[in-house]
């Protein structure tokens, strides 16, 4: 889960810096159930806070992002300048949730806000209350959180 919600997060931002395609890719991440992800996207790029993101608000976005990461300054990102500019959504993404567990906010998770998500997350996938994850359940939750076409058939 957390390497779909990584490529989730820097698919965004790449699509945002190149440009090209965001708001069928945002519309489509939405339908699959990532609008939170898509909200997240969107509140960075809405630098005035007026509910909108203008090509002016994107460009403006894209610009600093690329000043930013084009460490030689030779007006293109290497592959090692793009990674680091993905990397830096990624730790963004990872820190925030990072808090989100740090229940008692110690700075450090301990074994019981580790197994308290995981505990919620297993109980929605044993959807018979077995006490096991069947391949079907997995299937069926899966599906219906919107994902399509993406899943293990074996």
């Amino acid at each position: 889960m957390l390497t779909r919600t990584k490529i989730l997060v820097a698919s965004a931002a790449a699509v945002v810096l190149v440009g090209v395609g965001g708001a069928a890719i945002a519309d489509g991440m939405h339908k699959r159930g990532h609008g939170k992800y898509v909200g997240k996207m969107f509140e960075m790029l809405d630098t005035n806070k007026d509910g909108k993101v203008t090509k002016e608000e994107a460009r403006s976005f894209r610009d600093s992002k690329f000043a930013e990461f084009d460490g030689d300054a030779s007006g293109e990102l290497s592959i090692e300048e793009y990674t680091a500019l993905v990397n830096s959504f990624v730790a963004q993404h990872i820190q925030k949730r990072f808090e989100r567990q740090d229940k008692d906010g110690s700075g450090g998770l301990t074994k019981d806000e580790v197994v308290g998500r995981m505990a919620k997350m297993f109980d929605k996938l044993d959807q018979n209350d077995d006490g096991a994850i069947e391949k079907t359940e997995l299937r069926k939750w899966h599906k219906h959180k919107g994902h399509h076409g993406d899943e293990d058939k074996s």
